[in-house]
């Protein structure tokens, strides 16, 4: 009965990493043709301005939609060119502690911390960071080419799955309080909340995997930060 679950987990969490991916180049596909639909609506109302002769007025029914076509490519070009790209920030930022001696009660921090995820201390070859998984939710299947990961449950109870590929996740384990997960370099990954309190975990990734001082607040946050691999 528990390996019929787990294939089912399995399956359900590849149709959902397949529905992201889709969503993802339906939304790019839109805003494309969103884009195309406006510039024609300019060009189109530009060719109509200009196609009088000088002096001409434009009819008065026909004004409210040459400026509202021009107003609109007008606003999408500002807001896909800004004069001033800001820079690539975390969602939320605080102090990290890292490449300085740090002491912390690591169980107490981690039942404390109420964000997705928490970068605290950051250093050259290592970094440490708390998470606060909701009942359901779950870190977020995903993989690090480069960096090898340690996270210990200090509460709650979860379903890790591990494997070689997106959707080959052949390897799954039930985790409660005080258990450790191993996950190597270049290993697909994800850890699903099964219980009904929040699931409390810290995490070590060597190398850093995050910028420091990194805050997410709910995993919304961590999958629009434009610093996270996606």
């Amino acid at each position: 009965m528990g390996k019929k679950a787990d294939k089912v987990a399995e399956k359900k969490a590849a149709r959902k990493a397949e529905a992201k991916a889709q969503r993802k180049a339906e939304e790019k596909k839109a805003r494309k043709a969103a884009k195309k639909a406006d510039a024609k609506a300019a060009e189109k109302a530009e060719a109509t301005a200009t196609g009088r002769s000088a002096g001409a007025d434009v009819p008065a029914n026909e004004a409210p939609a040459i400026e509202t076509a021009q107003q609109k490519a007008a606003d999408r070009v500002e807001a896909e060119a800004p004069a001033n790209p800001p820079a690539r920030k975390p969602v939320l930022f605080q102090k990290d502690f890292g490449r300085q001696p740090y002491v912390v009660n690591v169980e107490k921090a981690t039942l404390g911390n109420k964000h997705f995820r928490k970068a605290v201390w950051t250093g050259e070859h290592l970094q440490l960071t708390y998470m606060s998984i909701p009942p359901g939710g779950d870190i977020g299947l995903e993989v690090h080419p480069d960096t090898d990961q340690f996270l210990r449950i200090e509460q709650g109870r979860g379903r890790v799955q591990m494997g070689p590929a997106q959707d080959d996740l052949n390897y799954t384990r039930r985790v409660s309080d005080d258990f450790v997960v191993l996950v190597p370099a270049g290993t697909w990954h994800n850890i699903t909340n099964t219980g009904r309190d929040d699931l409390k975990v810290y995490t070590l990734y060597g190398p850093p995997d995050h910028v420091p001082g990194t805050v997410h607040r709910t995993q919304a946050n961590a999958e629009s930060d434009p610093n996270e691999d996606h």
